[in-house]
């Protein structure tokens, strides 16, 4: 289905609009709307699509409020469409890093869950853009679950097909939080180099050496080698790092030193981020003069 749904994005068949997808010519809309939604739906922000380009743009008397976007973001070709990335993150090459210990699972009901949640997540987002917070929330309680199922099952393996299934929605879901994290920059994209994620996630303040609160996205992919930097340091009893550990009860340093499990890490991560940033984004969208901004996607 997906395949057949990004064969028909790529012919220009599909469009976005309305907050739902609408998938005709989006490849050639270079506006995308951010509003707050007139009524009480499953997001704090509508997100669609500007037909009719920049003389719409005008005509909405939206210039003023338009972002422009330093650079490309891949999912914004996708048409901010969850199930079209998704498809596509599946058919980039799956490099397995644990293909030597890795037993397909079978019986095991947390994971035959989190298999059906996942395509529940992909189905029901087919029709639009943003997250649904309570399908992420159901997600997110199937994941938990594994999660506690594999840390007290230590001699399990992951499936290897619902390891590229976690690893390719961690990726879509990563590219959403990507462009809203651009908007909130006022549309420069960011560049997440080396030297940045760490000194990023080093950085301390006050007498007592506290992690800052007001800390940027990060794809949570850049920011496992540093956990698992600070997990090696920490096992050789280095106690400059034991209040990071304290700071972050639900980080599971044997689960991030499992390359099997990463993939669960990251996906849960991403969806909670991705609710953050659509927080802030909604706040930033109510500042503005008439609930609503418009951002003009990047073109070479």
């Amino acid at each position: 289905m997906y395949l057949s749904l990004a064969m028909m994005a790529s012919k220009g068949l599909l469009s976005v609009g309305g907050g739902a997808i609408d998938l005709a010519a989006t490849a050639g809309k270079k506006f995308i709307e951010i509003a707050i939604p007139a009524a009480k739906k499953a997001s704090l922000i509508s997100v669609k699509f500007v037909q009719g380009g920049v003389s719409e743009v005008r005509n909405m008397d939206a210039e003023q409020n338009t972002i422009k976007l330093s650079n490309k973001v891949k999912i914004i070709d996708d048409g901010l469409s969850i199930p079209l990335s998704f498809s596509e993150n599946q058919i980039k090459n799956f490099e397995n890093k644990v293909t030597h210990d890795l037993n397909v699972i079978k019986g095991q009901n947390e994971i035959v869950f989190l298999s059906n949640s996942i395509s529940y997540f992909i189905d029901s987002h087919a029709i639009r853009t943003g997250l649904d917070r309570s399908i992420s929330y159901a997600l997110q309680y199937d994941i938990a679950a594994v999660r506690s199922h594999l840390n007290a099952n230590r001699d399990i393996r992951f499936p290897g097909y619902l390891l590229h299934q976690c690893s390719s929605l961690a990726e879509t879901i990563k590219e959403l939080n990507i462009f809203y994290a651009s908007v909130l920059s006022h549309g420069v994209v960011p560049d997440f180099t080396e030297n940045f994620v760490s000194s990023e996630l080093s950085r301390r303040f006050g007498a007592a050496q506290r992690k800052g609160d007001l800390r940027s996205y990060i794809p949570y992919e850049l920011q496992l080698p540093f956990l698992r930097e600070i997990a090696t340091e920490k096992k050789k009893g280095m106690t400059v790092f034991d209040k990071f550990f304290r700071e972050n009860k639900e980080l599971n340093i044997s689960e991030i030193n499992d390359f099997a499990h990463e993939s669960l890490f990251l996906l849960s991560e991403e969806l909670i981020a991705n609710e953050e940033l659509e927080f802030k984004l909604n706040q930033k969208v109510s500042a503005s003069s008439d609930n609503k901004i418009v951002v003009e996607s990047f073109s070479n």
